[in-house]
């Protein structure tokens, strides 16, 4: 027996956190149906003891610390833990405290004192870069060193003149009146003993962005830094280096930095005119410690192809759709420019496609490289674009070792994997892994070029494809933090959190036509307060995230709640029926209908169509909503809400089954994913079941066997199949490779999963949209659960369920995911007449198998092999 993977607050031995920790570790051995039986915890802090806890239980994830916490104080962590066969084992790690108090800060915020900019959307519109700087002496024999920074832009770090971290984008996007992110560095093994010169420098990012602009109070547009460096010597005396009037700045060669437009970088200049910089008053109220990883490069890519178009155009083709920057080897003569543009696709005729069109502008994806005559490599510093293409001018000849295609994320560690015997759900596999990584820049982001905004809709139906690949726990957490923060007075959850830039707008534009006041909540989207803690419940068992954001996600059902008793607008129904009926307000609807966008709309029409599809999209997710609010608040001993959120949940579900079937059993329309929801959701009569389940596998008929759904439904239209006992059919819109499908994106040339399942026309000419959008890959979850037959019994895998539910095409599949007990295997295979099935349970659990002929076995951890005759 031995105990690995100890993580504090889900990370691995973070340093500088301001929340109260807890701690998880996995349990290992060779031996079968082994589980804790008891676990003691010690916390120490300079060699002494200052919390110790432990109890006879199978405990061994989320235990909460509970002892008291010093700033800046660095803690050991000890777990020792004893098995069922009497055998013990310890694990050891460490956490580090930042700022506890915003008193503590001593450093005064510092900014851009040089002449001003005006900032503009578009390429080029942008002011300079900041940089700023401060020298200080030190001794020799430093014990260890911590910086403490954040800024308004995004910054890059550097002392003398060498940067010491690979993270990228710091502070990162956040709802930045009530949260702004400030990071810790070890930075012990970078100082040297006389003088250090620390610098940053600082582009606009998403607090500066034109596109982004955030809602803050006496906001001001100009580059600020705070930061605070905090040096313990061996002899144990302390010496603070803050950010202060003796702080100087100047600008460089980044003459314009956006994340959208680019960046205007011009090789000839140099940090000259230094002057000092000016004292801000900006409070430390909104400052938190960052939460989880800092973006960083996940991979780099190599030239595919070098492309000389039909109109003569040098495109470099890097294979796939990704979220990154280019690196560029370039030789050329003083004062050459060198354009770098960008983009997803190419056109029909294979010449370059500028697909990242916008109706406000400022999507230039373009950067620009002016020569100093010297050989340089270029990396743009402040930016990031969504491309597979990028066009070059400026160069005369184009080697494909010169450049380069660098990958940027939020790192996670990697949970899961998945194979089959069908090729094309591998690749859409990696296609869903790639969306996945490309929209987990800082913020689960909906694309990674055109807009890089946290559409909520889109992370309420993935976040747990999400969490079954890679642990994005501490990322959603923080996320969370920015969806608390941007909670309306009303309750209302944003359609995009942060909620900034162009979006509150929406607010002046929809309210009045919706009759609607004050922040705007629409079913599905702000769902998402509740989704995401409901699927990090659920994949991981932590409880803590539920009890944190259960006022926010009770203020959300309140608002949904008010919304249901305002009269229904377009026909008459009992008062005491529609008052639990959400059908009133504004609403994104069951966004992407096929047949509904079949032809390009007008605002207007898409208005219409929201309103069409709301009106069984939005009281059905109110359903849906209120039972999980049920289940969370069992989950953490919460009996009288659990019996008010299922209680309102049954008047929900008596509505629609009243208000919304007529007598035949129909739904006010004949959309699939009315149907879809209705059934998912299980929300039709008893008396209409056999009607429904006629209906839709008469819609899916006439439809060519082709699905029909939207963003709302998509996520749950496997499982409706599934649950009127037609998995033939789920099966077969899996499969399906006419457009709209899946499999019809590969047939495409897809290396990511698209916004929308039409994004080419008829005539094969792309539109001007996203093709690496993670949404649809929720069907990711349906692949976990039904083809290798992976589900957790209890929340976190604490209790598994192995039953694989295959069709007859495939011949074998695997699954791995890294639960919070370790790691979980399946795999199973059909040879000769004969129906294998492999397993590994992790220690600390229990598992159900159920094999194809229905035999039923319970184990504990261990491997296990199980054979049986084919009775698929």
């Amino acid at each position: 027996m031995q105990l690995t993977e100890l993580k504090i607050l889900s990370q691995k031995n973070p340093v500088g956190i301001d929340r109260v920790p807890y701690f998880s570790y996995v349990i290992e051995s060779d031996k079968k149906n082994v589980f804790q039986t008891s676990y003691t915890v010690t916390v120490s802090a300079n060699g002494n003891a200052v919390w110790r806890t432990g109890e006879k239980s199978g405990r061994s994830a989320f235990i909460p610390y509970g002892g008291e916490l010093k700033s800046r104080t660095h803690y050991e962590v000890t777990v020792t833990a004893t098995d069922n066969l009497g055998e013990s084992a310890s694990v050891s790690g460490f956490f580090e405290t930042a700022f506890l108090d915003s008193d503590e800060w001593r450093a005064k915020w510092v900014k851009n004192s040089l002449p001003g900019f005006t900032a503009e959307k578009g390429f080029a519109k942008q002011p300079p870069a900041t940089m700023f700087k401060k020298s200080f002496d030190c001794r020799s024999q430093i014990k260890s060193a911590r910086l403490y920074c954040t800024c308004h832009g995004v910054y890059i770090p550097y002392l003398n003149g060498e940067r010491f971290s690979p993270a990228e984008f710091a502070p990162e996007h956040s709802a930045y009146e009530k949260v702004l992110f400030y990071q810790t560095y070890d930075i012990t093994d970078s100082l040297k003993a006389g003088i250090n010169e620390f610098s940053a420098y600082v582009g606009d990012g998403w607090y500066l962005g034109v596109k982004t602009t955030p809602r803050v109070k006496n906001y001001e547009r100009m580059h600020a830094l705070l930061f605070q460096i905090e040096i313990e010597y061996e002899d144990g005396s302390v010496q603070t280096v803050i950010s202060d009037g003796d702080v100087e700045c100047a600008y460089g060669k980044v003459l314009s930095s956006d994340l959208f437009a680019g960046e205007l970088y011009d090789d000839n200049k140099k940090f000259d005119n230094w002057q000092k910089a000016e004292i801000a008053d900006y409070g430390y109220g909104n400052l938190t410690a960052q939460i989880g990883g800092l973006v960083t490069c996940a991979e780099e890519v190599k030239v595919k192809e070098v492309i000389t178009t039909l109109k003569g155009e040098k495109v470099l083709d890097f294979g796939k759709v990704l979220a990154g920057r280019l690196k560029a080897e370039i030789d050329v003569l003083k004062g050459i420019e060198v354009k770098f543009v960008h983009t997803e696709v190419l056109d029909r005729e294979g010449n370059f496609f500028e697909s990242t069109e916008m109706p406000d502008g400022g999507v230039e994806q373009t950067d620009l490289f002016i020569s100093s005559g010297n050989k340089a490599v270029y990396e743009p510093l402040f930016t990031y674009h969504g491309f597979r293409y990028v066009k070059i001018e400026g160069l005369t000849e184009i080697n494909a070792e010169d450049f380069v295609a660098r990958v940027y994320s939020t790192p996670f560690e990697n949970t899961g994997s998945f194979k089959c015997s069908d090729e094309r759900l591998n690749k859409l596999y990696a296609n869903i892994r790639n969306s996945q990584r490309s929209n987990m820049i800082s913020i689960p982001t909906d694309c990674p070029q055109r807009e890089k905004a946290g559409w909520t809709g889109d992370i309420a139906i993935y976040a747990k494809t999400a969490l079954m690949n890679e642990d994005v726990t501490a990322f959603l957490d923080r996320w969370l933090l920015s969806v608390m923060a941007d909670q309306g007075e009303n309750g209302a959850i944003p359609i995009v959190v942060p909620y900034d830039g162009g979006y509150p707008m929406s607010e002046m534009f929809f309210g009045p036509m919706f009759e609607d006041t004050g922040t705007l909540g629409s079913a599905g989207w702000g769902d998402a307060c509740v989704y995401v803690p409901y699927a990090v419940y659920e994949v991981t068992g932590n409880k803590r995230i539920i009890e944190e954001n259960f006022d926010v996600m009770e203020r959300w059902c309140a608002y949904i709640s008010e919304r249901s008793k305002l009269p229904c607008e377009t026909k008459k129904i009992d008062p005491e029926i529609d008052r639990y009926l959400w059908n009133r307000g504004y609403h994104q609807g069951d966004w992407l209908v096929p047949s509904l966008c079949a032809k390009p709309l007008d605002m207007m029409q898409t208005i219409e169509v929201q309103k069409f599809t709301a009106q069984y999209a939005a009281p059905m997710y109110a359903y849906h909503t209120f039972n999980r609010m049920a289940e969370l608040a069992s989950a953490v001993g919460k009996k009288d809400k659990y019996d008010y959120y299922k209680r309102t949940a049954e008047k929900i579900k008596n509505a629609i089954g009243v208000a919304l079937f007529d007598e035949n059993g129909d739904l006010p329309t004949d959309l699939m994913g009315a149907y879809v929801l209705a059934v998912a959701f299980e929300i039709v009569p008893d008396k209409y079941k056999n009607h429904v389940k006629d209906k839709l596998i008469k819609l899916l008929q006439e439809n060519g066997g082709r699905l029909n759904t939207g963003f709302l439904s998509t996520p749950y239209l496997l499982n409706a199949f599934d649950k009127i006992g037609r998995p033939d059919l789920a099966y077969g819109l899996l499969y399906q490779e006419n457009c709209p499908s899946w499999l019809y994106e590969l047939k495409r040339g897809a290396t990511a999963v698209w916004e929308s399942w039409g994004n080419y026309d008829a005539d094969g000419n792309p539109k001007k949209i996203s093709y690496n959008h993670y949404a649809f890959g929720c069907v990711d979850e349906w692949l976990v659960e039904k083809i290798c037959g992976l589900t957790a019994k209890e929340a976190g895998f604490k209790s598994i369920q192995i039953q694989p539910q295959p069709d007859c095409s495939l011949t074998y599949a695997e699954r791995a995911f890294k639960s919070v007990y370790g790691e979980i295997f399946v795999k199973w295979e059909r040879r000769d007449g004969e129906f294998r099935l492999e397993c590994k349970i992790p220690c600390n659990t229990t598992a159900e198998i159920i094999l194809p002929s229905g035999r039923k076995c319970s184990i504990g951890s261990g491997k296990y092999c199980f054979a049986e005759k084919d009775f698929i």
